[in-house]
């Protein structure tokens, strides 16, 4: 196998791990800041308080490092398909972030109170903060979903939080 394949498939796999296994935080906490200051709520208490938001800042944080990798690879890569892999995925990157922001925000702007929509090559996820759904209205919310992404009704989970 030629070495660089080799060392694309090891960025590959590397990217993959940091997506899909993210690191947690371990910023530095300023002990006088009263912004900064810990809670006694636990961790799993807080995501389950407010489990869009937590999982907002979440996807930020895991965005802006396969972005930034990616980056990387683009700017310093020696191998001209490495570079070219990466601009392909750093392109559809940010189509996919464009894509859930859009369907999270229309979806918003309607009557839901939150949502969260998440494109990925496996799992495609719609999550509705809302009690009752129809299920008309749960069909039109997956088509929805479906046309912006531009991937078939059959690949989106639908799942509701209250």
């Amino acid at each position: 196998m030629n070495w660089k394949i080799k060392i694309l498939l090891l960025m590959v796999g590397f990217l993959l791990a940091m997506i899909f296994f993210p690191k947690e935080d371990t910023a530095v906490v300023d002990a006088e800041s009263p912004e900064t200051t810990p809670t006694a709520v636990s961790e799993d208490v807080a995501y389950e308080s407010d489990f869009f938001s937590d999982y907002r800042l979440k996807r930020a944080a895991w965005r802006d490092r396969e972005e930034e990798t990616l980056k990387e690879i683009i700017a310093n890569s020696i191998s001209e398909d490495a570079r070219d892999t990466a601009s392909a995925d750093l392109m559809t990157l940010l189509w996919r972030i464009e894509t859930e922001d859009m369907v999270e925000e229309v979806l918003k702007g309607r009557k839901y109170k939150d949502a969260i929509f998440v494109i990925d090559d496996r799992l495609n996820l719609l999550i509705i903060k809302e009690e009752d759904f129809s299920a008309g209205e749960q069909e039109a919310l997956i088509q929805f979903a479906a046309a912006a992404a531009g991937i078939d009704t059959e690949l989106i989970s639908f799942f509701t939080i209250e």
